[in-house]
């Protein structure tokens, strides 16, 4: 008398009784979500730069002078350490 489980089986038996979308489900990886927020407010450029605006540029801009203003008006490059940390916010950027 043969003991189940034996050389002969080919596959598990669990695994027929599996239905094909629990099986799919099993499989899949969990989606990477982006994070909204930090999407708005930086951009990649074509060199593959994250660019974003300058800060204070709408508060009391009146105080502020025609070359602070045209300046701040500008985007610049994010740094680096927080491109870094952009990696984990937007997985689907790189």
């Amino acid at each position: 008398m043969f003991k189940p489980g034996g050389w002969w089986h080919r596959h598990d038996s669990r695994e027929e009784q599996l239905p094909a979308q629990e099986w799919k489900e099993r499989d899949m990886k969990q989606k990477l979500k982006t994070h909204k927020a930090m999407a708005k407010r930086v951009y990649r450029s074509a060199s593959g730069k994250f660019m974003r605006r300058k800060v204070a540029i709408s508060h009391l801009r009146r105080n502020k002078s025609p070359e602070a203003v045209r300046s701040a008006d500008k985007k610049i490059p994010l740094s680096t350490a927080d491109t870094r940390r952009l990696k984990r916010l937007l997985p689907y950027a790189f």
